[in-house]
């Protein structure tokens, strides 16, 4: 399944390495970073996010995926495994 990750350059709560991680560990995702950016990129950079999100074909449905102390890498590749076995199944 196709998965966009976009991740302010300058987020605390989400720290870019952490947006690097699920890239690496999510096969055939893209990410986009965007400079100058904090936490919440939909707000503080709106054009450039909807810009990104409108590049996505209309068919995809977005899925946030939030990797923080509260919910570690492991348990989001694990959320992301079921997804990717659910879409095999159908």
């Amino acid at each position: 399944m196709p998965t966009l990750i976009i991740n302010g350059e300058k987020d605390r709560d989400v720290p870019l390495a952490c947006a690097q991680k699920a890239h690496e560990c999510i096969a055939g995702s893209q990410l986009y970073v965007l400079k100058d950016c904090g936490h919440w990129p939909q707000r503080e950079m709106p054009d450039e996010f909807n810009h990104v999100v409108g590049k996505l074909p209309g068919c995809l449905k977005l899925t946030m995926i939030a990797c923080s102390p509260a919910l570690s890498l492991v348990r989001v590749l694990r959320v992301v495994k079921a997804r990717d076995r659910a879409t095999e199944r159908q």
